[in-house]
């Protein structure tokens, strides 16, 4: 197929979803607690990080300049902005990082790939080594953990550096679930951070119609590596909240961030989502209910303003394809500033703390 031929299709994909939201006739949406209540990070076992993260990426910012610009106000993108005065010592090169991406992304692969434009930034600017993982676009989470695996498994074999692993949206779950069912991989990863991951479960396949998750698994069978087809049926509530109560603590450090996004500033391609999960948290990015987002134990590092989308998928730079870009109309958000910052704090804590390279019980 074509790249002109995917982008139409994926581009069709994307955009159905929430018309079905918006049009069609919704099944009763769940709302009993799956054995979980809100508590205070403390209690959670969750450290805050949000004012350290938030200077490191003000000051990241600051430094990248023009870069993707012209930006505005920190402010504009977090909810902790930080003085941006941080001194920025020469960023490591003994990690790496690996980025998981969530469902359906295999899809727009390869021609739209999470942080594509953050990836480029860190290899010719820092001499980072950066990549991503294509993992079945429907796939379960306990699928796509063993791809995962088997990629750090070679990767690890070839190269003795480890991994500070982005698991975005779903593939939050997706590595979350590999360090548990493949220890012999843990050894490869140093750090994972969480970025709008749906780690305490998702609303979106309570909001999803019966007619439309069989159309779009039809319809990605036919495109892409549709997997198991178990990727929805595994982020719901009462599933994700059990892997939790098996799985307290993390097993390797673990990072958080999430995104909350206004009607305003989400992209028109996740506006439907964005009013359904109104209803049930202003605190939400179109996909993500902040508050489900974070992992108990995890350190975490705020909450940044954009949708599910602008703070991972460069829809922006999609100049040939308008209609992708029409989409994600609300997609600019400095996403090279955004992980270069992660990578900085990361391994700052990893250099400072060697004997609490694992948080395994």
């Amino acid at each position: 197929m074509t790249m002109g031929r995917k982008a139409a299709w994926t581009a069709g994909i994307a955009v159905a979803l929430p018309l079905a939201l918006a049009c069609g006739k919704l099944p009763r949406v769940e709302y009993a607690l799956p054995g979980a209540a809100l508590v205070p990070y403390a209690a959670a076992g969750i450290e805050d990080r949000s004012a350290e993260f938030g200077a490191i990426f003000c000051t990241v910012l600051a430094h990248a300049g023009a870069e993707g610009g012209p930006w505005g106000g920190c402010s504009d993108y977090i909810e902790a902005p930080g003085p941006p005065g941080v001194d920025l010592p020469p960023v490591p090169t003994d990690l790496r990082v690996l980025v998981v991406p969530g469902i359906l992304a295999q899809c727009f692969s390869p021609g739209l790939q999470a942080f594509s434009d953050a990836f480029a930034h860190l290899r010719e600017k820092h001499g980072v080594t950066a990549e991503y993982l294509d993992v079945p676009a429907l796939g379960s989470c306990e699928q796509n953990a063993a791809v995962v695996a088997g990629h750090l498994r070679q990767a690890i074999a070839a190269d003795a550096r480890k991994f500070i692993v982005v698991g975005y949206s779903k593939g939050a779950c997706d590595v979350m679930t590999a360090l548990v069912s493949f220890p012999e991989v843990r050894e490869a990863v140093a750090a994972l951070v969480t970025l709008a991951g749906p780690v305490g479960g998702s609303r979106v396949p309570d909001l999803t119609a019966p007619w439309m998750a069989r159309f779009m698994d039809r319809k990605v069978s036919e495109r892409c590596d549709r997997g198991d087809g178990g990727g929805l049926e595994s982020l719901r509530r009462p599933v994700r909240q059990a892997f939790l109560r098996e799985n307290p603590v993390p097993i390797v450090p673990t990072y958080s961030l999430v995104a909350v996004s206004g009607e305003e500033n989400t992209s028109r391609g996740l506006r439907s989502f964005w009013k359904k999960l109104s209803m049930i948290s202003r605190d939400q990015d179109g996909q993500v209910i902040a508050s489900e987002g974070i992992p108990p134990g995890a350190r975490f590092l705020g909450v940044l303003r954009g949708d599910h989308w602008a703070i991972a998928m460069p829809f922006e730079l999609r100049d040939e394809d308008s209609f992708l870009r029409k989409l994600g109309d609300q997609n600019h958000f400095p996403r090279t500033a955004l992980l270069e910052a992660v990578f900085r704090l990361v391994a700052s804590d990893l250099r400072a703390q060697p004997s609490k390279s694992s948080q395994a019980p």
